[in-house]
């Protein structure tokens, strides 16, 4: 969905914080991280680099073979990047903020030369908790996120012409996610601008396509952690035929 030609093995790009340092968390919620992530395989992340206060500055993957460089720079309310392949413009974004939070985010792709195809528009909204509970897309659809008294998001309804089509649940492990920024859930940049989808790492994810009631994909989940609880490899075990198992691993600084 987002970014040139991107795909994900996680079915979470269906959904799409503070951006300061200081309100990183340590317990997937509140609190100080004490560490950054700083390289992952998920999404095929080369680099995550920090300001000095912080903040997400760059972010550097691989797509196709060649890098993409997606730099970050702030202004008041708004935060913008531009994604390059190699040296050519690719992306253009802007994520509009209330405090600290996504409300809406605008972006328009690039053709090899670097100039515009097409424009996005995406809105995001709120519950009482303070946690994302709707997203939607300039093409009508929107998804619809549910939680626990946990604040886990435990079910997101997609929403195509109106109608209902799939729901996506999660179960979840009693391991506090102590980096949730970029991970399973958000793996673009996104989640250092809207809060966690939840405290604790995911222990499945199972999607049902409601107009047959047909489970259509089902993941569990297990990880490794390092000494400080930091999650630094995790494996994904498919049990529905076609979809393929996966690991991916993470490195903190």
């Amino acid at each position: 969905m987002k970014e040139i030609m991107t795909t994900l093995v996680s079915a979470s790009l269906l959904l799409f914080s503070c951006s300061k340092q200081k309100d990183l968390p340590s317990d997937g919620n509140t609190g100080t991280s004490a560490k950054k992530l700083v390289q992952s395989t998920i999404n095929n992340l080369n680099a995550l680099y920090y300001n000095p206060d912080g903040t997400i500055k760059q972010i550097d993957r691989t797509i196709s073979s060649e890098i993409y460089s997606k730099h970050f720079t702030y202004s008041n309310s708004k935060v913008s990047y531009i994604g390059y392949l190699k040296t050519i413009k690719a992306e253009t974004g802007e994520y509009s903020l209330v405090n600290g939070k996504i409300v809406a985010f605008d972006w328009i792709t690039h053709d090899a030369f670097g100039l515009p195809i097409t424009s996005y528009h995406e809105t995001f909204t709120y519950n009482s908790r303070g946690l994302l509970d709707k997203h939607m897309f300039d093409n009508g659809n929107y998804a619809v996120l549910e939680y626990d008294e946990k604040d886990n998001l435990v079910k997101s309804t997609y929403f195509e012409s109106g109608q209902a089509s799939k729901i996506t649940e999660y179960t979840y492990t009693s391991i506090p996610d102590k980096f949730h920024w970029f991970g399973f859930f958000d793996c673009y940049g996104e989640g250092f601008f809207k809060p966690a989808y939840a405290k604790f790492l995911p222990a499945s994810e199972k999607i049902t396509k409601l107009s047959t009631g047909e489970v259509t994909y089902f993941v569990t989940f297990t990880y490794e952690l390092d000494s400080q609880g930091y999650m630094v490899k995790a494996s994904a075990d498919q049990h529905i035929a076609g979809y393929p198992s996966y690991q991916w691993t993470n490195v903190f600084q």
